[in-house]
Order: C-alpha cells, then sequence, then structure tokens
C-alpha cells in the first residue's frame, strides 16, 4: 500500500476520533446550556414583572427613559438575585469546562495508542523490515505517563481563570441584553454564545 494511502487511513481515523470527542462535548454544553437557560427563565421572570411596572409608567408619563435606562443599570449592579445568577451561571459554565477537559483527557490515551501503533507499523512497511513490535494500548500509555517516562500533554484548566472569564463574559451578556431590551430567549443565545467564544 502506498505510504500517502496509509496516511490518509491515519488521518481518516485521528478525523473520527476528533468527531466524535466534538460530539461528546457538543452534548456536555447542550445541557449545561439548558441547564444554564432554567435558572435565568426563573430570574428574568420576576425581572419582567418589574420591568412591564417600569413600562407602564413610562407609558402614563410617570417616568422617563433616562429614569428607566438608569433603573435598569441601578438593577443589574444592585440586585442580589442578578449577582447569585451570575455566579450561580459562571459556576456551571467551569463545571462544564472541567467536564470537557476531562472528556478530552480520557480519549487522548487512546488516540497517543493509536499513533504509536500506526507509527510502528509504518516505520516497518517503509523500511521493509520485519520487525515484532507490540500494540500498545490505553492502559500502557496511562501507566507510562504516570511513570513520566512518557510525558504525555494533558488538557489543563485554570478553574479560577475561566470562572473568572465566564463570569465576564456572563455579565457583559446580560448586561448588554438588559439594557437593550432583548427578549429572554435572545438574552440566553447571546450568553451561550459568548460563553462558547469566551
Amino acid at each position: 500500500m502506498p505510504i500517502r494511502r496509509r496516511r490518509d487511513i491515519g488521518h481518516k481515523e485521528a478525523d473520527k476520533e476528533i468527531d466524535r470527542i466534538r460530539k461528546e462535548l457538543d452534548e456536555e454544553y447542550a445541557k449545561a446550556y439548558k441547564e444554564l437557560k432554567k435558572k435565568a427563565d426563573k430570574y428574568f421572570s420576576s425581572y419582567d414583572k418589574r420591568v412591564q411596572t417600569w413600562m407602564e409608567k413610562l407609558k402614563a408619563g410617570d417616568k422617563t427613559e433616562e429614569e428607566f435606562l438608569a433603573w435598569k443599570k441601578r438593577e443589574m449592579i444592585n440586585n442580589k438575585r442578578y449577582t447569585d445568577l451570575v455566579k450561580t451561571l459562571s459556576k456551571e459554565m467551569t463545571k462544564t469546562d472541567q467536564m470537557a477537559r476531562d472528556i478530552i483527557n480520557g480519549h487522548l490515551a487512546d488516540v497517543y495508542a493509536e499513533n504509536f501503533n500506526f507509527t510502528a507499523f509504518e516505520i516497518c512497511q517503509e523500511t521493509g523490515i520485519n520487525i515484532h513490535f507490540d500494540l500498545v494500548d490505553r492502559r500502557t500509555v496511562e501507566k507510562l505517563a504516570k511513570s513520566d517516562k512518557l510525558p504525555l500533554p494533558q488538557a489543563s484548566l485554570d478553574t479560577i481563570k475561566s470562572m473568572k472569564l465566564n463570569e465576564k463574559n456572563i455579565k457583559s451578556a446580560l448586561f448588554q441584553g438588559i439594557v437593550q431590551g432583548d427578549s429572554m430567549e435572545d438574552i440566553c443565545q447571546e450568553t451561550a454564545k459568548s460563553l462558547r467564544h469566551g
């Protein structure tokens, strides 16, 4: 079999594994989004009632647009429920990030083993030397990684940094959505989008 064809097979197998990991990660983040949305919905249902009261005062001429915007900003800054929501959502996203790290690390040993075995096979094919080599499996890779004989990079997560970044992204998305008067659905979608890109 030509070298190029064998390498293509190796790439296809790696791509399959990457797609499988991506799907697993997508499922975890979709679950997290549903949970986050439930918590945000609960907060925004009471917030929507307070906004409705303000809207009635605006229509009646009892309050101005500037007063309404100032109230919204104060509500964001001083509201304990809002602060608790941001912290809760940040913690949930950080947990999801940790789960994603664990999923990736859980598959790395398999990927390393497969790559080692494929590389050893290619060396035999290229050199024409029929040498005997032992196939490496997940446990062998994990054992080598723990013994420091074969340092393998692992996905890592700085939870404090992740928490701060998630909190910043959530605050920004919520603040922008509330000040702009976006619907709850739009605010949740923007928040989810900012977390994926954060």
